[in-house]
């Protein structure tokens, strides 16, 4: 037997044959590691005749390695506003691979890609979190893994507006803003509000930060003035909402 030209085991032995023209026995012999082997066979008689194996060269290749796979987008355990997002992975293997496929979830139902080429680029995700493992094996039946978990969120914070009501204030000179901004699947990240005069539109105040999404107390010039006040608020993502409020 030999691997890359070397030599790695030769044996003569010799047998008392009753039947010379029907004659087989089974060889036993442990590689040492992964690898490409080619192994033949020679054989004499007591008359001198010799004969190698008839078809010449046999290969054996020994594979216990799995594929090498690995998925670089999405990044792991971030959030996301596409619902098309693509799952694109890499795979190799040195014998050659042979399949690839997918689970995502509860990992209840295995979807076959046309090739281990193929990234995944066909599923429409719901909102919340996913997780996806894809894998893939090679021609020997080495079998390995890669996952990535993701949220999916497309859906703005939900503002309600407390304070102040639709309805006359006497006194315009101190206002009360209390309303509440949630997300479900990300994190708030800013409010902000202006108010306009009615029926112009002229800014009494024009966009206004509120740090920390806190509530806050405002100011209007008095007479009798009807007020839009408009609030906003987005998640981490970008995802924008805004609600409204008339007074006077």
């Amino acid at each position: 037997i030999n691997s890359t030209g070397n030599n790695i085991y030769e044996e003569a032995m010799n047998w008392n044959i009753s039947n010379p023209n029907n004659f087989s026995f089974n060889w036993t012999y442990n590689l040492p590691s992964d690898g490409t082997y080619k192994w033949n066979a020679f054989g004499s008689d007591t008359g001198g005749n010799v004969n190698w194996s008839m078809n010449g060269n046999y290969t054996i290749i020994i594979d216990t390695t799995s594929p090498s796979i690995s998925i670089p987008i999405p990044t792991n355990n971030t959030n996301y506003s596409n619902i098309n997002l693509d799952i694109n992975y890499t795979t190799s293997d040195v014998n050659g691979l042979s399949s690839c496929w997918y689970s995502n979830d509860t990992y209840t139902l295995n979807i076959t890609l046309a090739s281990c080429s193929t990234n995944i680029t066909t599923v429409t995700w719901e909102q919340g979190v996913h997780n996806v493992r894809v894998y893939a094996n090679d021609t020997s039946g080495n079998i390995n893994s890669s996952s990535v978990n993701f949220l999916i969120d497309t859906q703005a914070p939900v503002i309600t507006i407390n304070e102040p009501q639709a309805k006359n204030y006497a006194n315009n000179n101190t206002i009360y803003l209390n309303y509440s901004s949630k997300d479900t699947n990300s994190n708030v990240d800013s409010c902000w509000y202006n108010v306009r005069v009615l029926p112009t539109l002229y800014y009494a105040i024009s966009n206004t930060t509120l740090t920390n999404c806190q509530n806050i107390t405002f100011s209007l010039a008095g007479g009798d003035y009807n007020y839009n006040l408009t609030l906003f608020s987005n998640d981490t993502l970008n995802n924008i909402k805004y609600s409204s409020v008339l007074f006077g």
